[in-house]
């Protein structure tokens, strides 16, 4: 399911400025603790490096792989919510002001919604040609 040109600008694009808003605390206020916020994201794909993935008909094959499976959905949600989290936290003990919780967020915001766009338009296609995306 190949990706098409205009969407993988708009996907590069709300990539390029969820990063530019994490950035932005730090040049703005000099916040290097709200840089901290990115360590999830770095994080985040790792327990998938350690998931076979799925056969060639969509199945999931024997229980063990859905168990690992299982434990990587988990790790990646609990990643997903410290991107959120950890700007809270440095706010609330004072390492940052609430604008730069914002900007974090609001940073967040936009890798989320690159990633539901993709998510989308993947099954948008593969509805069209007859395949299933997850």
């Amino acid at each position: 399911m190949p990706v098409d040109v205009k969407q993988l600008i708009v996907l590069a694009l709300l990539a390029t400025v969820s990063v530019m808003l994490y950035v932005a605390p730090l040049i703005i206020n000099q916040a290097w603790w709200s840089l901290l916020a990115l360590l999830p994201l770095l994080f985040l794909p790792v327990p998938w490096f350690f998931v076979p993935p799925r056969d060639a008909f969509g199945s999931i094959g024997d229980s063990d792989t859905d168990t690992g499976r299982h434990w990587a959905e988990f790790i990646t949600s609990c990643g997903a919510v410290g991107m959120l989290g950890i700007p809270i936290v440095l706010w609330h003990v004072e390492m940052i002001t609430w604008i730069d919780v914002v900007v974090s967020c609001c940073g967040s915001l936009a890798l989320a919604c690159g990633w539901a766009l993709f998510v989308f338009w993947q099954q948008r296609d593969g509805e069209q040609h007859g395949r299933s995306f997850l």
